[in-house]
């Protein structure tokens, strides 16, 4: 899910980017600055989550350690 939303993250900072959009809510700047978080924050996401399977680990492991289960 984190690269479907990554995918389409990167095709909207694209698409601003080459439109020349503008965000002027407090400061006049590109939109492709402002959405271009989006995809690398969620491809980030992405291969942490693929790393948890590559490794075989419980990333929820150290909060049931916490609870006492």
């Amino acid at each position: 899910m984190c690269l479907v939303i990554a995918w389409y993250g990167f095709g909207v900072t694209i698409a601003d980017f080459r439109g020349a959009e503008r965000d002027v809510r407090s400061f006049d700047m590109p939109r492709w600055l402002v959405v271009g978080w989006i995809p690398l924050a969620f491809l980030m996401m992405a291969i942490e989550f693929a790393r948890f399977l590559w490794r075989g680990e419980d990333f929820l492991a150290p909060i049931a350690e916490l609870l006492g289960s």
